[in-house]
Protein backbone atom coordinates (compact mmCIF):
# COMPACT_ATOMS: atom_id res chain seq x y z
CA UNK A 1 0.00 0.00 0.00
CA UNK A 2 1.14 3.54 -0.65
CA UNK A 3 1.64 6.13 2.08
CA UNK A 4 -1.36 8.38 2.60
CA UNK A 5 -1.50 12.06 3.43
CA UNK A 6 -0.57 11.39 7.07
CA UNK A 7 2.48 9.35 6.15
CA UNK A 8 1.07 6.10 7.53
CA UNK A 9 1.30 2.86 5.65
CA UNK A 10 -1.31 0.11 5.72
CA UNK A 11 0.19 -3.37 5.60
CA UNK A 12 -2.40 -6.13 5.90
CA UNK A 13 0.27 -8.49 7.21
CA UNK A 14 0.34 -6.35 10.38
CA UNK A 15 -3.39 -6.96 10.92
CA UNK A 16 -4.23 -9.91 13.18
CA UNK A 17 -7.92 -9.88 12.22
CA UNK A 18 -9.92 -7.81 9.73
CA UNK A 19 -13.56 -6.85 9.34
CA UNK A 20 -15.05 -6.61 5.82
CA UNK A 21 -18.00 -4.36 5.13
CA UNK A 22 -19.84 -3.21 2.03
CA UNK A 23 -23.29 -3.48 0.48
CA UNK A 24 -23.48 -7.17 1.30
CA UNK A 25 -26.43 -9.48 1.82
CA UNK A 26 -28.94 -7.49 -0.22
CA UNK A 27 -29.08 -9.81 -3.20
CA UNK A 28 -26.70 -7.78 -5.36
CA UNK A 29 -24.42 -10.12 -7.32
CA UNK A 30 -21.60 -7.61 -7.83
CA UNK A 31 -21.40 -6.50 -4.20
CA UNK A 32 -21.48 -10.03 -2.79
CA UNK A 33 -18.93 -11.10 -5.41
CA UNK A 34 -16.53 -8.43 -4.13
CA UNK A 35 -16.85 -9.88 -0.64
CA UNK A 36 -15.84 -13.26 -2.08
CA UNK A 37 -12.84 -11.83 -3.94
CA UNK A 38 -11.54 -9.91 -0.92
CA UNK A 39 -12.29 -12.79 1.42
CA UNK A 40 -10.43 -15.30 -0.75
CA UNK A 41 -7.47 -12.91 -0.88
CA UNK A 42 -7.37 -12.58 2.92
CA UNK A 43 -7.55 -16.36 3.17
CA UNK A 44 -4.53 -16.62 0.87
CA UNK A 45 -2.65 -14.24 3.18
CA UNK A 46 -3.64 -16.28 6.22
CA UNK A 47 -5.44 -13.32 7.83
CA UNK A 48 -8.59 -14.16 9.84
CA UNK A 49 -11.61 -11.95 9.06
CA UNK A 50 -15.35 -11.49 9.44
CA UNK A 51 -17.78 -10.35 6.75
CA UNK A 52 -20.69 -8.08 7.65
CA UNK A 53 -24.18 -9.29 6.70
CA UNK A 54 -22.87 -11.86 4.22
CA UNK A 55 -25.41 -14.56 3.22
CA UNK A 56 -24.98 -17.66 5.38
CA UNK A 57 -25.07 -20.16 2.49
CA UNK A 58 -22.35 -18.29 0.62
CA UNK A 59 -20.26 -17.91 3.77
CA UNK A 60 -20.49 -21.63 4.54
CA UNK A 61 -19.40 -22.50 0.99
CA UNK A 62 -16.30 -20.29 1.14
CA UNK A 63 -15.49 -20.84 4.79
CA UNK A 64 -16.11 -17.22 5.83
CA UNK A 65 -16.93 -16.10 9.35
CA UNK A 66 -19.86 -13.67 9.35
CA UNK A 67 -21.33 -11.09 11.72
CA UNK A 68 -24.77 -9.49 11.86
CA UNK A 69 -24.20 -6.73 14.42
CA UNK A 70 -21.60 -3.96 14.45
CA UNK A 71 -20.11 -5.05 17.78
CA UNK A 72 -19.84 -8.67 16.62
CA UNK A 73 -18.16 -7.58 13.39
CA UNK A 74 -15.52 -5.37 15.05
CA UNK A 75 -14.70 -7.53 18.07
CA UNK A 76 -10.94 -8.34 18.23
CA UNK A 77 -10.38 -6.73 14.79
CA UNK A 78 -7.68 -4.17 14.09
CA UNK A 79 -8.79 -3.08 10.61
CA UNK A 80 -12.09 -2.29 8.91
CA UNK A 81 -11.98 -2.78 5.15
CA UNK A 82 -14.64 -1.37 2.84
CA UNK A 83 -14.69 -3.99 0.10
CA UNK A 84 -15.89 -2.49 -3.17
CA UNK A 85 -19.31 -1.09 -3.93
CA UNK A 86 -20.81 2.28 -4.84
CA UNK A 87 -19.51 4.23 -1.86
CA UNK A 88 -19.06 7.27 -4.13
CA UNK A 89 -22.47 7.15 -5.80
CA UNK A 90 -24.02 10.62 -5.48
CA UNK A 91 -27.78 10.51 -5.05
CA UNK A 92 -30.27 12.74 -3.30
CA UNK A 93 -30.75 12.56 0.45
CA UNK A 94 -34.42 11.70 -0.21
CA UNK A 95 -33.40 8.65 -2.27
CA UNK A 96 -31.11 7.31 0.44
CA UNK A 97 -33.52 7.96 3.29
CA UNK A 98 -36.47 6.42 1.47
CA UNK A 99 -34.68 3.28 0.25
CA UNK A 100 -31.75 2.70 2.61
CA UNK A 101 -32.78 4.25 5.93
CA UNK A 102 -31.76 1.23 8.05
CA UNK A 103 -28.53 0.78 6.08
CA UNK A 104 -27.59 4.43 6.70
CA UNK A 105 -28.14 4.06 10.44
CA UNK A 106 -26.14 0.84 10.55
CA UNK A 107 -23.18 2.15 8.56
CA UNK A 108 -23.15 5.41 10.56
CA UNK A 109 -22.90 3.35 13.74
CA UNK A 110 -20.22 1.12 12.19
CA UNK A 111 -17.95 3.98 11.12
CA UNK A 112 -18.38 5.78 14.45
CA UNK A 113 -17.58 2.61 16.41
CA UNK A 114 -14.51 1.79 14.28
CA UNK A 115 -13.22 5.35 14.68
CA UNK A 116 -13.81 5.29 18.42
CA UNK A 117 -11.81 2.05 18.65
CA UNK A 118 -8.97 3.69 16.65
CA UNK A 119 -9.18 0.93 14.06
CA UNK A 120 -7.22 1.14 10.81
CA UNK A 121 -9.54 1.91 7.90
CA UNK A 122 -9.15 1.15 4.21
CA UNK A 123 -11.44 1.24 1.17
CA UNK A 124 -10.69 -0.80 -1.94
CA UNK A 125 -12.25 -0.63 -5.41
CA UNK A 126 -14.97 1.83 -4.49
CA UNK A 127 -16.76 3.84 -7.15
CA UNK A 128 -19.62 6.02 -8.21
CA UNK A 129 -20.98 7.00 -11.60
CA UNK A 130 -17.67 8.41 -12.87
CA UNK A 131 -18.66 11.99 -12.10
CA UNK A 132 -15.94 14.58 -11.58
CA UNK A 133 -18.06 16.09 -8.78
CA UNK A 134 -18.99 14.08 -5.71
CA UNK A 135 -21.74 14.62 -3.17
CA UNK A 136 -20.76 12.26 -0.37
CA UNK A 137 -24.05 11.70 1.37
CA UNK A 138 -24.75 10.25 3.94
CA UNK A 139 -22.05 11.62 6.25
CA UNK A 140 -20.60 8.22 7.15
CA UNK A 141 -19.01 8.12 3.67
CA UNK A 142 -16.81 11.18 4.10
CA UNK A 143 -16.14 10.28 7.75
CA UNK A 144 -14.82 6.89 6.71
CA UNK A 145 -12.77 8.13 3.77
CA UNK A 146 -11.15 11.02 5.62
CA UNK A 147 -9.96 8.59 8.31
CA UNK A 148 -8.86 5.85 5.89
CA UNK A 149 -5.19 5.02 5.53
CA UNK A 150 -5.71 3.78 2.00
CA UNK A 151 -8.37 4.34 -0.68
CA UNK A 152 -8.49 2.93 -4.20
CA UNK A 153 -11.14 3.90 -6.75
CA UNK A 154 -12.22 2.15 -9.93
CA UNK A 155 -12.59 5.29 -12.04
CA UNK A 156 -9.67 7.63 -12.69
CA UNK A 157 -11.85 10.75 -12.65
CA UNK A 158 -12.80 10.07 -9.04
CA UNK A 159 -9.18 10.43 -7.90
CA UNK A 160 -9.40 14.15 -8.73
CA UNK A 161 -12.92 14.44 -7.34
CA UNK A 162 -11.82 13.02 -3.98
CA UNK A 163 -8.70 15.19 -3.94
CA UNK A 164 -10.91 18.27 -4.09
CA UNK A 165 -12.54 17.00 -0.88
CA UNK A 166 -9.16 16.57 0.77
CA UNK A 167 -9.14 12.78 0.39
CA UNK A 168 -6.17 11.03 -1.21
CA UNK A 169 -6.74 7.92 -3.32
CA UNK A 170 -5.32 6.00 -6.24
CA UNK A 171 -6.86 4.42 -9.31
CA UNK A 172 -6.97 0.67 -9.74
CA UNK A 173 -9.26 -1.21 -12.16
CA UNK A 174 -12.46 -2.65 -10.69
CA UNK A 175 -11.57 -5.65 -8.52
CA UNK A 176 -14.34 -7.65 -10.21
CA UNK A 177 -11.97 -7.93 -13.20
CA UNK A 178 -10.15 -10.47 -10.98
CA UNK A 179 -13.13 -12.85 -10.88
CA UNK A 180 -11.73 -15.42 -13.29
CA UNK A 181 -8.52 -15.68 -11.25
CA UNK A 182 -10.50 -16.02 -8.01
CA UNK A 183 -13.23 -18.35 -9.29
CA UNK A 184 -11.90 -20.30 -12.28
CA UNK A 185 -14.75 -21.94 -14.17
CA UNK A 186 -14.34 -23.78 -17.46
CA UNK A 187 -16.85 -22.32 -19.97
CA UNK A 188 -19.31 -24.83 -21.37
CA UNK A 189 -20.56 -23.68 -24.76
CA UNK A 190 -23.49 -25.15 -26.67
CA UNK A 191 -23.58 -25.52 -30.45
CA UNK A 192 -26.85 -23.57 -30.29
CA UNK A 193 -26.35 -19.84 -29.77
CA UNK A 194 -27.52 -18.60 -26.34
CA UNK A 195 -28.45 -14.95 -25.72
CA UNK A 196 -28.58 -13.80 -22.10
CA UNK A 197 -30.98 -10.99 -21.10
CA UNK A 198 -30.05 -9.32 -17.80
CA UNK A 199 -32.29 -6.24 -17.79
CA UNK A 200 -34.49 -4.42 -15.26
CA UNK A 201 -37.43 -2.22 -16.25
CA UNK A 202 -36.88 0.36 -13.50
CA UNK A 203 -33.28 0.89 -14.62
CA UNK A 204 -34.23 1.10 -18.29
CA UNK A 205 -37.00 3.62 -17.59
CA UNK A 206 -34.56 5.88 -15.68
CA UNK A 207 -32.13 5.62 -18.59
CA UNK A 208 -34.72 6.12 -21.34
CA UNK A 209 -34.43 2.54 -22.62
CA UNK A 210 -38.09 1.60 -22.20
CA UNK A 211 -38.27 0.43 -25.84
CA UNK A 212 -35.68 -2.35 -25.34
CA UNK A 213 -37.86 -5.03 -23.63
CA UNK A 214 -40.54 -5.06 -26.38
CA UNK A 215 -37.81 -5.34 -29.01
CA UNK A 216 -36.17 -8.29 -27.23
CA UNK A 217 -39.53 -9.96 -26.69
CA UNK A 218 -40.10 -9.70 -30.43
CA UNK A 219 -36.67 -11.30 -31.02
CA UNK A 220 -37.58 -14.20 -28.71
CA UNK A 221 -40.75 -14.86 -30.73
CA UNK A 222 -39.12 -14.48 -34.16
CA UNK A 223 -35.67 -16.07 -33.69
CA UNK A 224 -36.57 -19.65 -32.82
CA UNK A 225 -33.09 -20.71 -33.96
CA UNK A 226 -31.62 -19.02 -30.84
CA UNK A 227 -31.98 -19.87 -27.17
CA UNK A 228 -32.73 -16.84 -24.99
CA UNK A 229 -31.97 -16.93 -21.28
CA UNK A 230 -33.85 -14.36 -19.19
CA UNK A 231 -31.62 -13.74 -16.17
CA UNK A 232 -32.18 -12.11 -12.81
CA UNK A 233 -28.84 -11.41 -11.13
CA UNK A 234 -30.56 -10.58 -7.83
CA UNK A 235 -30.08 -13.60 -5.56
CA UNK A 236 -33.09 -15.92 -5.47
CA UNK A 237 -32.99 -16.06 -1.66
CA UNK A 238 -33.46 -12.28 -1.54
CA UNK A 239 -36.53 -11.86 -3.76
CA UNK A 240 -38.45 -13.64 -6.58
CA UNK A 241 -37.52 -13.32 -10.25
CA UNK A 242 -38.35 -9.75 -11.31
CA UNK A 243 -36.10 -9.00 -14.27
CA UNK A 244 -37.14 -8.45 -17.89
CA UNK A 245 -38.45 -11.76 -19.20
CA UNK A 246 -40.69 -12.58 -16.23
CA UNK A 247 -43.98 -13.68 -17.75
CA UNK A 248 -42.53 -14.34 -21.20
CA UNK A 249 -42.89 -17.82 -22.66
CA UNK A 250 -41.66 -19.78 -25.63
CA UNK A 251 -39.91 -23.06 -26.50
CA UNK A 252 -36.62 -21.18 -27.01
CA UNK A 253 -36.80 -19.22 -23.73
CA UNK A 254 -35.15 -20.24 -20.47
CA UNK A 255 -35.05 -18.40 -17.16
CA UNK A 256 -32.26 -18.37 -14.60
CA UNK A 257 -31.99 -16.53 -11.29
CA UNK A 258 -28.63 -16.18 -9.58
CA UNK A 259 -28.19 -18.19 -6.37
CA UNK A 260 -24.73 -19.80 -6.41
CA UNK A 261 -21.59 -17.97 -7.50
CA UNK A 262 -19.93 -20.82 -9.35
CA UNK A 263 -23.16 -21.88 -11.11
CA UNK A 264 -23.96 -18.23 -11.88
CA UNK A 265 -20.58 -17.80 -13.55
CA UNK A 266 -21.01 -21.10 -15.37
CA UNK A 267 -24.32 -19.85 -16.77
CA UNK A 268 -22.76 -16.55 -17.85
CA UNK A 269 -19.77 -18.25 -19.47
CA UNK A 270 -22.07 -20.51 -21.51
CA UNK A 271 -23.63 -17.56 -23.34
CA UNK A 272 -22.89 -16.46 -26.90
CA UNK A 273 -24.04 -12.90 -26.14
CA UNK A 274 -25.21 -10.96 -23.08
CA UNK A 275 -27.53 -7.94 -23.06
CA UNK A 276 -27.33 -6.29 -19.65
CA UNK A 277 -28.15 -3.09 -17.76
CA UNK A 278 -25.91 -4.07 -14.84
CA UNK A 279 -22.27 -3.14 -14.22
CA UNK A 280 -20.59 -6.23 -12.80
CA UNK A 281 -22.49 -9.00 -14.58
CA UNK A 282 -21.09 -7.83 -17.97
CA UNK A 283 -17.58 -7.49 -16.46
CA UNK A 284 -17.72 -11.14 -15.40
CA UNK A 285 -19.11 -12.29 -18.76
CA UNK A 286 -16.37 -10.48 -20.69
CA UNK A 287 -13.69 -12.32 -18.73
CA UNK A 288 -15.01 -15.61 -20.08
CA UNK A 289 -15.03 -14.41 -23.69
CA UNK A 290 -18.73 -13.52 -23.89
CA UNK A 291 -19.50 -10.37 -25.95
CA UNK A 292 -21.77 -7.86 -24.24
CA UNK A 293 -24.32 -5.25 -25.28
CA UNK A 294 -24.37 -2.87 -22.31
CA UNK A 295 -27.57 -0.88 -21.70
CA UNK A 296 -26.04 1.13 -18.88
Amino acid sequence: MQDDQRGRRLNMHEVRKAALTGFFGRGNFGDDLMAVIFGRHLQSLGIPFRVHKFPVDYARHFGFETAESVDELLEDCQALVWAGGGLLVSRSSYFYRSRYHSFINEQTCLVASATRRAMRLAAFSIGGDGSSELNLFPDYKVNFLRNAEYVSVRNEREVCALRRLGIQSEYFPDIVWQTRRCLPVNPTRSTRLRVGIDLYRSTLIRQGGFQIPPFLHHCVRMRRDLTFVAMDSTCATHKPFSAVGAGWSGPNLRTYQFQDFEEDIRQLSSLSLLVSSRLHVPIVALQYGVPVIACF
